[in-house]
């Protein structure tokens, strides 16, 4: 792990700006229970990329494992600021604390801010006469939504408890579910003994 660690960091010696390393070198600190330079990492990650989600996403689940809350949940909603419907960041803040009703009146507030943004050239009386005359559809969408990210988070919460009753860190859920997320059991089985 050690030697793969060092691996990463000569090739960001070389090229600092490749995304893709500084998330692997994220990935093996934190694998290696070292925080401190996986946050560095997933922060540089972000400062490379401010469009994607994925560096704050788990910059969030690196800060939440530090007992850093109210860090992670800027980072979770930085996340679902760039990516309304990502059920790890929803599932992330509601690990810290938050209730249905307050993830319920996130998504309809994100739901409102897709639903009013347009062009700069439409006037205000246009934007509030599609507004209203959507409301119902964008109403019908946020409830929809936000069953479906439900759902998602129950099913992440049933994995996540899965994995603690065999001992598994979070650390290995989360590295598990990137790699087997829409795999059933035999389906893992059959790949794993394919790549040994």
């Amino acid at each position: 792990m050690e030697a793969r660690c060092r691996f990463y960091r000569r090739v960001l010696d070389r090229n600092p700006d490749n995304l893709s390393i500084w998330m692997k070198y994220g990935h093996s600190r934190k694998e290696m229970g070292n925080f401190g330079e996986a946050e560095s990492a997933y922060r540089a990650a972000a400062a490379r990329n401010t469009s994607s989600p994925e560096p704050r996403l788990h910059l969030g689940h690196i800060l939440k494992m530090q007992g850093r809350q109210q860090e992670a949940e800027a980072a979770y909603l930085q996340v679902i600021g760039l990516h309304a419907s990502n059920p790890e960041a929803l599932s992330g803040l509601e690990s810290l604390g938050w209730s249905e009703r307050q993830l319920t009146a996130l998504a309809k507030l994100l739901n409102q801010r897709v639903g009013l943004q347009g062009s700069d050239d439409q006037s205000h009386a246009a934007r509030a006469k599609a507004q209203s005359s959507s409301r119902v559809t964008l109403e019908s969408r946020s409830c929809n939504t936000s069953m479906d990210r439900l759902g998602e988070r129950r099913k992440a919460r049933a994995w996540r408890k899965r994995s603690r009753s065999i001992g598994a860190s979070e650390v290995t859920y989360y590295r598990g579910r990137q790699e087997f997320g829409g795999l059933k059991s035999d389906q893992v089985k059959r790949l794993k003994t394919r790549a040994e």
